[in-house]
């Protein structure tokens, strides 16, 4: 009978081999992942290999940004305005004000990525240049370092990852130039999201036409280049939404309706299922905002992204600030029902009379307990960036630190300001 023999002289070189070459990726992953991306793009022509790692390899992008979220806490990214409109005009780019064609344009050419606003460190803004500028109505807020551009006036949508500089075309609807209706009536938003299971980002375009009953939806998966129209009904209330800010997180792109104060409702799409869902609001937060002593807040305002959850935002008073955080909405069954309410003390009178008075806008920090406050005197156009401070409030200690004097006011006429995390993310599909 034959004995079984132990592995050859060459197979324990190959496997020995094979670890050491194991170890070695996971060693230069490991170094790659540490790094900024403006580095990592030197990088890729070093070997076909390193471009590979740093342009297609997923567990490569997705530690690098694991970590950027850890580097980046304090990076935000600043696009100044570039045309000749009355400067005096107050726009709100990443809300999507606009409902239809013949909607006032914008110009992007460059944008600065500024590290340190809260820090006792010098500013060191990081800029990145487009070869040709991109003409767009609408920003929508950045999800994992990637930035949707919109063009109501075309009805198409441009994906940019400002630190890798990759952007696609200009991506029409598919309802563009079709015949069968008249869409120059219609109210559109456009929301962006991501698919943690799948690693894809999506872009939704909901639209009410006035001559259909039903609305109508499309999604866009980045790296793609056509809009898929999806069957599942949308939210019938939300024929009032079209105007207001939406939120993403943990895979839920989330809404509410168009009125003023706490909704009594919120609408929740799947960025995975691709489906629609409504939220109750609990009653005991409505009653409570029912007749506010602060006053409505309008829909720009009430809601946001706090430590990886969805929060409900109410001015209660000039100098106080009620939050909602939902605790229970990062399951894939999430219940939405647990809501705890925290007071806010801000650093500035909010709305009132009188000279020292001011308006505020409130940015979530995605994944971190605190809150970007921006805030203006109430008789100033935001766009006017030397009269804006900024405030980064930690909701869970009740304590606020402003940004350095003078920072903000090197960035004048900026039309959109707002914390980001810098990313490898691909906007474009990868060639095979």
């Amino acid at each position: 009978m034959n004995k079984r023999s132990g592995p050859s002289d060459s197979e324990v070189i190959i496997s020995s081999s094979s670890s050491r070459v194991s170890d070695c990726v996971d060693i230069v992953r490991e170094i790659l992942s540490r790094l900024p991306v403006k580095s990592l793009m030197r990088f890729k022509c070093v070997s076909k290999h390193w471009k590979f790692s740093i342009c297609q390899d997923q567990g490569l992008i997705d530690l690098h940004f694991t970590r950027s979220k850890q580097r980046c806490s304090d990076l935000f990214i600043v696009v100044p305005r570039y045309d000749k409109v009355d400067p005096f005009r107050l726009r709100m780019l990443h809300s999507g004000l606009t409902t239809s064609v013949g909607a006032m344009e914008y110009t992007y050419r460059e944008s600065f990525l500024v590290p340190n606003f809260f820090g006792s460190r010098a500013i060191n803004e990081r800029k990145s240049e487009q070869n040709k500028p991109l003409h767009y109505t609408e920003i929508l807020k950045p999800v994992n370092g990637l930035i949707c551009f919109v063009n109501r006036n075309i009805d198409s949508v441009c994906i940019l990852n400002p630190s890798t500089r990759e952007l696609t075309p200009w991506i029409a609807s598919s309802f563009r130039g079709n015949k069968r209706y008249n869409f120059t009536a219609e109210l559109r938003t456009y929301c962006f999201g991501f698919d943690p299971a799948t690693k894809q980002h999506k872009v939704i375009c909901m639209r009410k036409v006035r001559e259909l009953k039903t609305d109508i939806c499309e999604v866009l998966t980045v790296g793609d280049n056509t809009w898929r129209r999806i069957d599942d009904k949308v939210p019938l209330f939300t024929s009032d939404v079209y105007q207001v800010s939406s939120v993403y997180s943990n895979g839920f792109i989330y809404w509410g309706d168009r009125s003023y104060g706490i909704p009594r409702y919120l609408n929740a799409f799947d960025v995975g299922c691709e489906k629609f869902e409504v939220i109750k609001v609990p009653k005991e937060i409505t009653e409570q905002c029912k007749y506010p002593k602060g006053g409505y807040c309008v829909p720009l305002h009430r809601l946001l992204e706090v430590g990886g959850h969805i929060a409900l935002l109410q001015r209660w008073t000039d100098k106080v600030v009620k939050l909602w955080i939902c605790e229970d909405d990062d399951t894939c069954n999430g219940s939405y029902s647990k809501w705890n309410g925290v007071n806010m003390d801000l650093p500035f009178q909010w709305w009132g009379f009188g000279k020292n008075s001011r308006s505020a806008y409130f940015h979530g920090v995605a994944r971190e307990d605190r809150i970007i406050i921006e805030s203006y005197p109430s008789n100033s156009a935001r766009l006017y960036m030397k009269n804006v401070s900024l405030y980064s409030y930690d909701w869970k200690k009740n304590t606020s630190t402003k940004a350095k004097t003078g920072v903000v006011s090197e960035f004048a006429y900026v039309s959109f300001l707002t914390s980001f995390t810098e990313s490898l993310y691909p906007v474009l599909k990868v060639q095979t």
